[in-house]
């Protein structure tokens, strides 16, 4: 018996591979307008990561003016003294370590223990304008006293925060000068990585 033909059609071939799919944008307006897009999205991200990074970004320039001030403390010493930038350098760091040390043993001696004397001399003096209202004839209730003691209290509840705002303000000092140090002693590879950042065309007038 004869081969009878094949009437059936035959199965659609699988979809290709390189098929287009729903992110892919073929008109060319709107792959300028998907570009256009993502880099305010990438302005508005970098704002708000600049935001919340207020404060390190701040050490971070701290650091950098100690720097320049260190450089511009060897240049000068340059003048007077030529010898290799790494000695000039050692010796403005030596000098700015004797000044914060001696800083430290006067007036942060002085500081600490007038603030030790401090509770001790609020106290006298209130029991002294106490003892001058008596005399004067005023009468303090014990209410009366209990407001002025809890706002005394407060003041020193102030004093505690002030304390804290110091050491906060001492520990932000430490790593200025410590990110000021490595920024003096290696600028050309802290310079090449800001350079790094820059269009090509302008890395080398960026970098001198």
């Amino acid at each position: 018996m004869a081969d009878e033909p094949d009437d059936q059609e035959a199965p659609p071939p699988p979809p290709s591979r390189r098929a287009m799919g729903p992110t892919d944008f073929s008109d060319p307006l709107m792959r300028q307008e998907v570009k256009r897009a993502f880099v305010w999205i990438g302005i508005a991200s970098l704002v708000a990561l600049t935001v919340l990074l207020a404060q390190p970004l701040l050490v971070i320039f701290g650091g950098m003016v100690f720097a320049t001030l260190i450089d511009g403390g060897s240049r000068l010493l340059h003048r007077v003294l030529p010898i290799g930038r790494g000695w000039r350098v050692a010796i403005v760091l030596l000098a700015t370590v004797a000044f914060i040390v001696w800083t430290l043993q006067f007036a942060g001696s002085q500081i600490a223990s007038q603030a030790a004397a401090l509770p001790a001399i609020l106290e006298s003096q209130w029991m002294v304008a106490l003892k001058w209202l008596e005399s004067q004839g005023f009468a303090i209730e014990a209410k009366d006293l209990q407001g002025l003691v809890q706002q005394a209290l407060g003041g020193i509840g102030q004093l505690t925060r002030a304390v804290g705002g110091i050491i906060g303000a001492v520990t932000t000092g430490f790593l200025i000068i410590v990110l000021g140090i490595y920024f003096a002693l290696e600028p050309q590879l802290y310079r090449r990585g800001i350079a790094w950042m820059l269009p090509v065309d302008q890395r080398e007038h960026f970098q001198g």
